[in-house]
Formats: structure tokens, sequence, C-alpha cells
């Protein structure tokens, strides 16, 4: 949803103004995705997780899709990690596909 979302925005300024806008043939489209998220939000179906390292966030990233393994195709993992944030050397990654239970 967050990259629908982002390119439904876009920003303009004026005398050092800046505002966020949606174009109007886009807004339907903006409140389906926001009714929805917030929907799930409200539902509890929806877990936002936060973190602040890559190591923080490839352990919750490993045991959500461990217990979320158990639901089978009941369930869904949506990642969205601002990775630019984080660099490894590729000699040192490590494939989590390896490790998701099906």
């Amino acid at each position: 949803m967050s990259y629908i979302l982002l390119i439904l925005l876009f920003i303009y300024s004026c005398l050092s103004l800046f505002r966020v806008s949606v174009k109007d043939e886009d807004s339907p489209l903006l409140l389906q995705l926001l009714t929805k998220h917030s929907a799930a939000r409200n539902a509890g179906t929806l877990l936002l997780v936060e973190f602040t390292t890559l190591s923080e966030y490839l352990y919750l990233l490993q045991a959500s899709a461990e217990a979320l393994g158990q639901c089978g195709a009941m369930a869904a993992l949506y990642l969205a990690a601002a990775v630019s944030d984080f660099y490894i050397p590729s000699s040192n990654m490590v494939s989590l596909v390896n490790r998701v239970y099906y």
C-alpha cells in the first residue's frame, strides 16, 4: 500500500510553503486504500512492527514468518522497510527464503 499511496501524492510549493495533495482523479483510489487500511487497523488484523537496526528487523521478520507459517495460506506478510539505511556486505547475507515455513 505504501508505494501506491506515494505515487498518488504530489508536493507543490508556493513561497517556501509546501503542500501535499492528490489529483482529483486519484481521490477515489486513495479513499479506498485509506478506508481498507483503517478497517484493518481497527479490526486488529494489521500489525505494524517498528525496528531500528537491521538485526532487529531480521529477527522480527523471522519470528513473524514462523508464527504465521502455522496459518498457511490464510496469512500474509507485507514488508515495507527502508533498507537504504542499512548496508550488509554480500558475503554476510543469509538467505531468509530457507527459513520461512509454509
